[in-house]
C-alpha cells in the first residue's frame, strides 16, 4: 500500500482486504421499506483517476466480516457518473448478524465505504477490479448495544457509543509515532515485549454524523490508502 502503515509483521486489511473482496451477495435494500433510516450516510465521489470512467458505480457498505479477509457487501445507492458527485446513502436495517464481531461480550460491525462497479451484485468476486474507491479516512460502526464506559470495546472505539450507527475518523499514527513504535519493536526481544510497544493500527475517533465523507476513485486498488486495523479486527 501507499501510505498506511501497519504492524511490520502483518498487514491484514492494509495489503490485502480489497483483493479478496466480496464474499456473499450484495443486496440493495427494498426502498419501499417504511420508516426512517438508522443513518444517513453524506459523501462525495472524487475522480483521482488517469481518465474519466465510464462504468456505473455504486457507493456501497462493505462489511468486514471476521476471521480473515473477507468483506460482506451491504446496502448501496448509485453514483452519477460526473465528477465531484455527491451521494446520500440511506440504511434502514442493521447489518447481518453474522458481521458482528465480539468484544468480550460486547458486538459491533464495522463498514468500508466504498465505490464499486455496479457490476459487482450477488456474485463471489476475487479480484480487484470490482472496487473503484474507497473513503480512506470514515469507516461505519455498528453497536448492537449500548457500550459501558470503559469497556474493552470502548477502549478501542475511544468512546462509548449508544446502540445503533456511527460515523467514526480514520487516524494515522504521526511520524514521530510511528518511529517511536518502529524503535521499540527492533528492540525488543520477546513477544511480550512487542505487545507493549503498542499497535501499529490507525485510531478510530468519533466523528459527526453529518459529516460529509469522500471517496476518491484510483486507477488500481493498490493506490488506496486503506485504513489500518489489522490488530483490532483480527483480534
Amino acid at each position: 500500500m501507499s501510505s498506511r502503515r501497519c504492524s511490520p509483521l502483518s498487514r491484514a486489511f492494509a495489503g490485502a482486504a480489497l483483493a479478496l473482496l466480496v464474499s456473499g451477495c450484495g443486496a440493495q435494500v427494498d426502498r419501499s421499506y417504511p420508516g426512517e433510516p438508522l443513518f444517513e450516510l453524506r459523501g462525495q465521489v472524487k475522480n483521482a483517476m488517469t481518465t474519466t470512467p465510464t462504468t456505473t458505480a455504486h457507493a456501497t457498505l462493505l462489511w468486514h466480516s471476521g476471521g480473515g479477509h473477507d468483506v460482506k457487501m451491504g446496502e448501496y445507492v448509485e453514483v452519477a457518473n460526473t465528477f465531484p458527485s455527491s451521494f446520500t446513502l440511506d440504511v434502514y436495517l442493521p447489518p447481518p448478524s453474522e458481521v458482528l464481531l465480539d468484544f468480550s461480550g460486547e458486538r459491533m460491525a464495522l463498514a468500508f465505504i466504498a465505490a464499486t462497479d455496479a457490476a459487482l451484485e450477488n456474485i463471489e468476486y476475487a479480484d480487484d477490479k470490482g472496487v473503484l474507491g474507497l473513503a480512506e479516512q470514515y469507516v461505519l460502526v455498528y453497536i448492537e448495544k449500548d457500550l459501558a464506559e470503559g469497556s474493552r470495546l470502548a477502549t478501542l472505539l475511544h468512546s462509548a457509543p449508544k446502540a445503533g450507527y456511527h460515523l467514526y475518523q480514520v487516524v494515522s499514527l504521526t511520524d514521530a509515532e510511528h518511529q517511536a513504535m518502529l524503535d521499540c519493536w527492533d528492540a525488543a526481544t520477546t513477544d511480550q515485549e512487542r505487545q507493549a510497544c503498542g499497535s501499529f493500527d490507525d485510531r478510530l475517533m468519533p466523528a459527526d454524523a453529518a459529516a460529509t465523507i469522500s471517496i476518491r476513485l484510483v486507477d488500481d486498488y493498490d493506490d488506496m490508502d486503506v485504513p489500518c486495523l489489522d490488530h483490532m479486527l483480527s483480534d
